[in-house]
């Protein structure tokens, strides 16, 4: 089993550079779930516009097509640069790019007008870094400004063979090692051939954790959805407020 704290077994800067080449290919286009979830949320929250746009993971920035002919100037921020020299079609006189961990984002306080972190902060590795995460954001992101987050529910189709077995093994797993969480769980990416070219790091969350993590962000909860995958509801969408 993986140790997700060490550098030499996992990196997940490493495992997106391996995965690039397909990466750009089959996802060069808005993600439709986020899509979806903006146009729902649009219509009960009055969302900004412009000002300073943070979009944290932005991998190719093909979720920033949705919102280019706003008026934006976007921060595209992501852990690997190889995604990042293959941005999608971008206004480039309001571009920014940052390269750089979550975790240490270079914003000064009191600057985003809106965040996005979309299928982001589930690759963080415990409870702690999340909070820390998320409370960084808050301190960048200006007085009445929004976050949209996004994250993988637990007890969804495609991985619930994978959660009910990590229930039976997780004695076990938590002897191989101490950090290891229930929800935890590395997927693999294939190439053409069906080789496995990739294992990224993935916590996925229930509700009850989530709205744990996000109590102690400083931010008011102001919509949680579940949406999106094959059976609509893989997905929890999050729409975060700063209220001081």
């Amino acid at each position: 089993m993986k140790k997700k704290s060490s550098s030499n077994e996992y990196s997940l800067m490493e495992e997106y550079r391996k995965i690039t080449p397909k990466y750009v290919e089959v996802k060069n286009r808005p993600w439709r779930d986020f899509q979806q979830y903006l146009i729902n949320i649009g219509k009960q929250h009055s969302l900004p516009y412009e000002g300073v746009l943070v979009d944290i993971g932005t991998g190719n920035g093909r979720n920033l097509e949705l919102l280019k002919d706003q008026e934006w100037h976007f921060l595209a921020s992501d852990l690997s640069i190889d995604l990042l020299r293959n941005l999608v079609d971008l206004p480039i006189q309001k571009l920014h790019i940052l390269n750089n961990d979550m975790r240490r984002i270079p914003i000064r306080e009191n600057a985003a007008d809106l965040i996005l972190c979309i299928a982001t902060a589930h690759h963080l590795e415990n409870k702690k870094e999340t909070i820390a995460v998320l409370r960084n954001i808050s301190n960048i992101l200006k007085p009445k400004g929004y976050v949209i987050l996004s994250f993988w529910r637990r007890w969804k189709p495609d991985t619930l063979k994978k959660m009910v077995f990590d229930i039976i093994a997780f004695p076990i797993k938590k002897i191989l090692n101490n950090k290891w969480r229930h929800g935890d769980i590395f997927l693999p990416w294939f190439n053409k051939d069906k080789h496995v070219v990739a294992n990224r790091y993935y916590h996925l969350f229930t509700k009850r954790e989530l709205l744990g993590i996000l109590e102690a962000s400083n931010l008011e909860i102001c919509n949680i959805t579940l949406a999106g995958g094959k059976s609509g509801k893989d997905n929890f969408f999050v729409l975060l407020q700063k209220n001081n």
